[in-house]
C-alpha cells in the first residue's frame, strides 16, 4: 500500500500506512523501526497540516518510549497529542490522559511532578529534535 500512495501522492493514506507499519514493528519488538516509521508519518503529517495523523503519531510513539524506559520522550509525545487531542474535541484526548496518568504510576507521582515541571516547557522542541531529526530518534 505505500508504494502505491506514494505513487499516486496520497498523503494522507502514505501517513496512515506508515503509522501502521511503525505500530507492525512495535508489535514485533523492533522498536527502533517503529520509531523510524513514526518520525516518517509525523513529517508527512505535518507537511500537509493533518493535526490529528500528528496527535495520533505521537501518542503511538509514547508506547515505544514507555517500553524503553524513555520517560522524558514518552511525557512530550503525551503533552503534545494531549494538546492536539482537547483542540480537536476527540475522543483520543481521553485516551491520552489515561497513557499520562499510567506514566505516573510507573516512575510514582513524585518523579513524574518533577519529569512534567522540566519538560512541559520544551515538549515540541524536544518532539521536534527526537521525531523529526533525520535517522531517527
Amino acid at each position: 500500500a505505500l508504494p502505491i500512495h506514494q505513487e499516486v501522492g496520497n498523503r494522507r493514506g502514505e501517513c496512515r500506512t506508515t503509522r501502521d507499519l511503525g505500530k507492525s514493528y512495535y508489535m514485533l519488538g523492533q522498536k527502533q523501526q517503529a520509531l523510524e516509521y513514526y518520525r516518517q508519518a509525523l513529517i508527512i503529517s505535518q507537511e500537509f497540516q493533518d493535526p490529528f495523523g500528528k496527535g495520533t503519531t505521537l501518542q503511538n510513539a509514547a508506547f515505544v518510549y514507555v517500553d524503553q524506559a524513555r520517560y522524558a520522550e514518552a511525557l512530550y509525545c503525551l503533552l503534545i497529542a494531549q494538546r492536539i487531542f482537547d483542540e480537536l474535541h476527540s475522543p483520543y484526548s481521553h485516551d491520552t490522559r489515561k497513557q499520562i496518568d499510567s506514566l505516573q504510576e510507573i516512575i510514582g507521582a513524585e518523579q513524574f511532578m518533577s519529569l512534567l515541571a522540566e519538560v512541559e516547557p520544551q515538549a515540541q522542541h524536544i518532539v521536534d529534535q527526537a521525531l523529526l531529526t533525520p535517522g531517527g530518534p
